[in-house]
């Protein structure tokens, strides 16, 4: 199996996805990464902070 770039579907950036990553993402039954790993750091990043709070109804 050979390296594969892949181009990002958020920022358009190719990247690599590793002969290495293939055979774990295969293993595990994981489809194919659509996002760089920049893309998923920064959505991860605004995920956690957007924290919602919660009043409790009394």
């Amino acid at each position: 199996m050979q390296d594969k770039k892949i181009k990002c579907k958020v920022c358009g950036t190719n990247f690599d996805f590793t002969a290495g990553q293939q055979e774990f993402f295969k293993l595990h039954n994981l489809s194919e990464p659509k996002k760089c790993q920049t893309c998923k750091e920064k959505e991860k990043q605004e995920k956690s902070n957007n924290t919602y709070s919660f009043k409790k109804i009394a």
